[in-house]
């Protein structure tokens, strides 16, 4: 495991900031809790969420973190690519054929009690729109 996998500033479970979302699609949660877990030349990520109707949901998936593409289970054309930037940067994107379809930047804050995540994706007239987050890092129990 290299230097940067180990100090990662991005690993960790967080605790979404609600008041601090800035959504240009949809409402923002209100409540959320993310974890990225590195597990060898893999990143996981579980990020459990609560929306302004009180529903709950959750979505997990990970990947090689040196921006290959992998195949997302059940989703026939489909390619998810995980790629660490750095001690504090991680990217996703997913692809369908060679058009990506959505795109997520994870910055931590060079202290590591701060992520925020910026996703991009694309409306059905093909509008583009980016929905921004911030997390705070979950206390230790």
């Amino acid at each position: 495991m290299t230097d940067d996998r180990e100090k990662a500033h991005y690993l960790g479970t967080w605790v979404l900031v609600p008041e601090l979302c800035l959504y240009e699609e949809g409402e923002p949660p209100s409540s959320g809790l993310y974890t990225i877990a590195q597990v060898g030349d893999e990143v996981g990520f579980a990020i459990e969420w609560t929306d302004v109707q009180g529903q709950r949901h959750d979505v997990r998936f990970a990947g090689p973190d040196d921006g290959t593409r992998r195949t997302i289970a059940g989703q026939a054309q489909a390619e998810l690519s995980v790629d660490r930037i750095g001690r504090t940067i991680l990217d996703t994107s997913v692809f369908n054929g060679e058009r990506m379809v959505s795109y997520a930047r994870r910055c931590a804050s060079l202290d590591g009690q701060l992520l925020s995540t910026v996703q991009q994706g694309y409306r059905a007239d093909g509008t583009r729109y980016r929905n921004f987050q911030v997390y705070r890092r979950q206390a230790r129990k």
